[in-house]
């Protein structure tokens, strides 16, 4: 069998876009795989094909199609016609993959412009254009995640949850992100989680923490998120992650929150996380906190860390 000829058969023919169609829609029978299942077109998706499970299948289907064409086609034969197929197939990928990058980009562009027009339209067409322009994005967020694109997608997600003019599209970046991206298998990046700790995104501020915690570099953030965050559940888990600390800004700020913060919860961390502590003024915030405190929990939690003190001032008390 003449396997550049029929190469060309294959390959060359698909200039006419309804041969492409037809090809690739008996490729995709030929895998067993149904449109539904996928979600998207044979023709959307032919560069799918590319994946080793794809190409087992289309192997061999395809081998016994050619061998009822031309019985003298042999194995030798489809090891080189289905290399040349895998090696047209990647190629091809690489090429859809760049061009939808560009796209990518071209669409992230338009949607930081359109939070930079405030005021030349009203805010109810701004806010319709901005959410069919994010709309448009995370179509193109799925193709090329599909395609291999991950590392691009997950930048831009980040940049747009990042963003606080950007908030009310931020939960839903986030939660592409974490659709993508989350779980124990891919966890925040460091330096994501750097500039993620001052999201606008409670669930992103959460696991930026634990990326954070335990880095001596990044304890300034941890006592940033404590001292300064509007959301007691972030506050009260920044405190935690601070727990065993010998920093001395970060035990300030832990007496300054076991003392003043307005929720109970984060006076607990903050008690917590003064455990094994011999800085003398810890122990004085903690003592009055046994004494004083309004809440009976904190006082309890007080009293616990104290116990295991071997400090005067918390035996004598």
């Amino acid at each position: 069998m003449d396997l550049q000829k029929l190469l060309n058969v294959i390959f060359l023919d698909w200039k006419t876009p309804t041969k492409v169609d037809k090809v690739i829609q008996e490729i995709a029978a030929i895998e067993g795989i149904q449109d539904s299942e996928r979600g998207v077109s044979p023709v959307d998706d032919r560069f799918w094909l590319a994946s080793e499970e794809a190409a087992q299948a289309f192997d061999a289907g395809l081998y016994q199609k050619l061998i009822l064409l031309d019985p003298s086609f042999t194995s030798r034969d489809g090891t080189e016609l289905f290399g040349k197929i895998r090696t047209y197939f990647v190629t091809s990928n690489k090429n859809n993959i760049s061009n939808l990058k560009k796209k990518f980009e071209d669409q992230f562009q338009d949607l930081l412009a359109l939070y930079q027009t405030e005021g030349s339209v009203s805010p109810q067409d701004l806010d319709e254009r901005r959410e069919r322009a994010y709309l448009d994005f995370s179509k193109t967020v799925k193709e090329l995640a599909t395609l291999g694109g991950n590392d691009i997608v997950a930048q831009r997600l980040i940049d747009i949850v990042a963003r606080k003019d950007m908030r009310e599209l931020a939960p839903t970046a986030y939660s592409d992100y974490r659709l993508r991206f989350g779980g124990k298998d891919h966890p925040l990046p460091l330096e994501e989680a750097k500039r993620l700790i001052e999201s606008p995104v409670t669930d992103a501020q959460m696991d930026a923490i634990e990326i954070l915690k335990g880095n001596p570099a990044t304890l300034h953030l941890l006592v940033k998120a404590m001292s300064n965050n509007a959301d007691p559940e972030v506050q009260s888990k920044a405190a935690y992650a601070l727990r065993g600390t010998t920093d001395p800004q970060a035990i300030s700020a832990l007496i300054e929150a076991l003392k003043n913060n307005t929720d109970p919860k984060v006076r607990i961390e903050a008690a917590y996380a003064l455990r094994g502590t011999t800085d003398p003024q810890a122990i004085s915030a903690l003592i009055e906190a046994l004494k004083n405190n309004t809440d009976p929990k904190v006082r309890i939690e007080a009293a616990h860390v104290l116990r295991g003190t071997t400090d005067p001032q918390a035996i004598s008390t």
